[in-house]
């Protein structure tokens, strides 16, 4: 039988706590956190997206990701913005404070994968890369 610990110790969810506090460590310099970098990460794609695409995209609950816009909106990295064509719909742009932001984010965070690719090996790295696909693809 298995017990709440145990079932919260398993290696995916260990190792993805462990990139996780990686990443964190990262962007502290920066005054962000993993899912803040990760919403700027999805607001410098072309295509817009609404709040609640974003939200999907960056695994997000929307009341989550609202509470965080407003952290973005209050530190002058982004700003809501109403639909063109159905202003019930609202987006989030990036002001040019969040896109440097969002410039310094991805470098630090290329830097932390390349230490973990240094870390691991590239064969290795590529092998758990094909089954992470493997289990996005049967989660879906």
């Amino acid at each position: 039988m298995f017990s709440l610990e145990t079932m919260l110790d398993t290696p995916l969810l260990l190792a993805h706590q462990a990139v996780r506090r990686l990443t964190a460590k990262a962007l502290s310099t920066l005054g962000i956190s993993v899912d803040e970098a990760r919403v700027l990460e999805l607001l410098g794609d072309p295509e817009r997206a609404s709040m609640g695409q974003i939200a999907r995209r960056a695994g997000l609950k929307i009341s989550a990701l609202s509470k965080l816009a407003d952290r973005l909106e209050t530190t002058g990295l982004a700003r809501r913005v109403a639909g063109d064509d159905d202003t019930r719909r609202v987006y989030l742009a990036l002001t040019p404070l969040g896109e440097r932001l969002r410039a310094q984010a991805l470098t630090e965070i290329a830097k932390s994968d390349r230490y973990l690719s240094e870390k691991i090996g590239s064969w290795e790295l590529d092998r758990l890369e094909k089954l992470l696909a493997k289990i996005r693809e049967k989660s879906n």
